[in-house]
């Protein structure tokens, strides 16, 4: 999402490049992440997109801050 849109839309202005960052941070297996999106438009939240479910499911919810949600990659 660019600049403000994420307050009030859900459309991408650029939608194969999301496609790809979203292809790459599954690729990357991070440690943490931070949501910064879900608490201002829950619509566009880490966890609702369908495609990063299977991959989300390595990760658990740990903390939260007034703006973020943070997860932390699941030891197993």
């Amino acid at each position: 999402m660019l600049a403000d849109r994420h307050l009030f839309e859900t459309g991408s202005v650029a939608p194969e490049w999301a496609k790809r960052n979203r292809a790459e941070l599954v690729r990357s297996r991070p440690n943490f992440i931070v949501d910064g999106l879900a608490l201002y438009n829950p619509r566009l939240g880490i966890e609702t997109y369908a495609g990063l479910r299977p991959w989300l499911a390595d990760y658990e919810r740990v903390g939260s801050t007034p703006h973020t949600m943070v997860y932390r990659r699941a030891a197993r």
